[in-house]
């Protein structure tokens, strides 16, 4: 039985879970999502993720759900939980938090980067030597 109290995040009124990539082998094996009308029931309604696929579904024991192990690859998804309780929702911080994340050099991004200042570096203190070569011949 599932008890609508604590330790249950109680104040879940639904969820959603957004597949970022593919599944059935395409980028991982295994995985998917699952409904079953009771813990430890092999009869299951299977979802097989695909990339911008969304299952949403309200939140407690009605939906009992799940995910299949992965066998192989990397799953991507994205699990969202909304409430109707206004004092548990997020804060205003929580958006600035993400976008300052989202706004944030890749780490592909910040190699390039590291990469271009490197030279910088190089090219400068080669033009200082340069430079200095160049007046130590002249005195």
């Amino acid at each position: 039985e599932c008890v609508g109290a604590s330790p249950m995040f109680y104040w879940r009124s639904h969820s959603a879970i957004v597949a970022l990539n593919d599944g059935d082998g395409a980028n991982f094996s295994g995985g998917a999502f699952f409904y079953t009308p009771e813990w430890g029931n092999l009869d299951r309604l299977r979802v097989i993720p695909r990339s911008g696929q969304m299952v949403a579904f309200t939140a407690g024991g009605q939906n009992i759900h799940g995910v299949e192990s992965v066998s192989w690859g990397t799953r991507c998804q994205l699990a969202l939980w909304f409430t109707q309780e206004t004092e548990r929702a997020g804060h205003r911080h929580e958006l600035a938090q993400a976008e300052a994340i989202l706004d944030a050099e890749s780490p592909q991004d910040l190699r390039q980067r590291n990469e271009e200042e490197e030279n910088v570096a190089w090219l400068q203190q080669q033009f200082r030597t340069l430079c200095n070569d160049s007046m130590k011949a002249t005195a």
